[in-house]
């Protein structure tokens, strides 16, 4: 993901990408502020099937973003 972002930030640097830095950027927040908190309660509380059942929805997020970005470039 350090890479993606990196290669996000260089293309919008020098070509105006905002589209991929665009999903790139969602993709981070998604991951930080959506999935890492239910990542973190799942470690605090243990095995959670609601819990478990959030990650994978979030996931479905971050993979439709990915793919996003994999057929737009």
């Amino acid at each position: 993901m350090l890479a993606q972002l990196l290669a996000g930030a260089t293309n919008l640097y020098n070509d105006n990408e905002w589209f991929s830095f665009l999903i790139v950027s969602l993709t981070w927040i998604s991951t930080f502020f959506i999935s890492a908190p239910i990542h973190n309660k799942l470690k605090i509380i243990g095995k959670s099937d609601q819990f478990i059942d959030k990650l994978i929805i979030t996931n479905w997020l971050r993979v439709f973003l990915w793919t996003t970005l994999l057929i737009t470039r």
